[in-house]
């Protein structure tokens, strides 16, 4: 091989190496702002939890069926998802059962957390937490579609 080509072959894989970092930097910062912009939605949509629970309350008045505040309620492009009452680990969520760290959350035993789930097979970003001043409550938030990585 002559000196030529391998300085040809030395550029090339020089140039495939700065590419190949360039383009990792910007996925990455990507990654990162898309998770910051979906991260806000999901905690702005957890804090109207208490807010939703009273309004699906206050629309089963006069009505013969009790309201169904565990049922995951829409909000923007966020869902909501509440349960009320004394949460246990089991619970059905459209992620799978409630584990001991969601029960921890809702105890305010550990804080609120940012998960990456599965749904439908497609990959949803997820936010768990208690709601303010109800302990043993719990809201999860989930962004559908939002989340790819």
């Amino acid at each position: 091989m002559t000196l030529r080509n391998r300085v040809s072959v030395a550029a090339a894989v020089g140039v495939l190496i700065v590419v190949a970092a360039v383009s990792s930097l910007l996925y990455f910062f990507y990654a990162a702002s898309l998770h910051s912009r979906v991260d806000a939605a999901l905690v702005d949509a957890a804090q109207q939890a208490s807010s939703i629970a009273t309004r699906i309350k206050q629309s089963a008045v006069g009505s013969q069926s009790k309201p169904d505040v565990n049922k995951p309620v829409t909000v923007g492009s966020v869902q909501v998802q509440l349960f009320p009452g004394p949460v246990a680990a089991g619970q059905p969520t459209p992620f799978g059962p409630l584990n001991k760290g969601d029960v921890a959350v809702a105890e305010h035993d550990q804080p609120a957390y940012f998960a990456n789930a599965r749904d439908g097979g497609q990959q949803v970003r997820v936010y768990n937490r208690r709601p303010p001043h109800r302990p043993g409550r719990w809201a999860g938030t989930h962004q559908p579609g939002r989340e790819r990585r």
